[in-house]
């Protein structure tokens, strides 16, 4: 393996070994092959094995680029360390302080120690506790039911039997 045979190739040759394989092996299985085409179309496969060989040669060469992730921790111990320090978010908070670590290129634990963050979380809590401090209506009656005085004979007449008795139990009967 070591030992390489070279053979030099013309011109005519490499314009040869630009053509693909499917349509020179149609055309030569149409006509007879003598041997100084068989020896011509094995210089050009050998030609085309060494360039093949040689674009392997290059790949292997150059040395492999390792992607590193700035979000991913060197070890266990920073791991559990980013956990631990992001476990007190919900899904939506960590979605930001996951977009905010994106954008500006530092961890998710810096992220989260950011002014923005902060304030998003801040006042992203505070909307959740002023819905959840909103009394419900007082009134027992829902807003799409009628008050008595608006229910028409027309309406009485749609209603179901359940219906009517809620409502002459309302009007007192």
């Amino acid at each position: 393996m070591d030992t390489e045979e070279t053979i030099e190739t013309t011109e005519e040759e490499v314009l040869d070994e630009t053509k693909p394989l499917e349509e020179t092996s149609e055309e030569e299985s149409s006509t007879t092959t003598s041997p100084e085409e068989l020896e011509e179309k094995n210089k050009r496969l050998y030609a085309r094995m060494k360039k093949a060989e040689e674009e392997l040669k290059t790949f292997k060469d150059k040395p492999k680029e390792t992607k590193v992730s700035k979000d991913v921790p060197d070890n266990v111990f920073d791991l559990a360390k980013t956990v631990a320090s992001l476990k007190d978010y919900d899904p939506t908070e960590l979605d930001f302080i996951q977009m905010m670590s994106k954008a500006k290129g530092i961890s998710p634990k810096e992220a989260a120690d950011t002014e923005e963050a902060k304030t998003y979380i801040a006042a992203k809590r505070q909307k959740v506790e002023e819905e959840k401090s909103k009394l419900e209506p007082s009134t027992k009656q829902s807003p799409t039911e009628q008050s008595v005085d608006d229910v028409t004979d027309e309406d009485l007449k749609k209603m179901s039997v359940k219906d009517k008795e809620i409502f002459l139990k309302k009007i007192g009967w």
